[in-house]
């Protein structure tokens, strides 16, 4: 069985955030509600680092806003 993937970026909006954004939880709350009516597909979710590069997370249908945050790096590099 072939499973779609949706891949979503998430781009700051505004200028204190060109740094470092990783998605708000309003942002993790939306995409969890995407993969609950996808079953068929895997949700990504991208964000960028600058001084790091980019990194991604899986979000399942079956996890909350308390699951995606403990998968979520705890600190970036300089």
């Amino acid at each position: 069985m072939l499973k779609k993937r949706l891949e979503y970026e998430v781009i700051p909006l505004e200028e204190e955030h060109r740094f470092a954004y990783e998605p708000s939880n309003e942002d993790i709350l939306e995409l969890i509600e995407i993969a609950k009516n996808n079953l068929d597909s895997q949700v990504m979710v991208y964000w960028w680092v600058k001084y790091n590069g980019w990194y991604s997370r899986r979000i399942d249908a079956t996890d909350t806003l308390e699951t995606v945050k403990e998968k979520m790096p705890k600190s970036y590099g300089l």
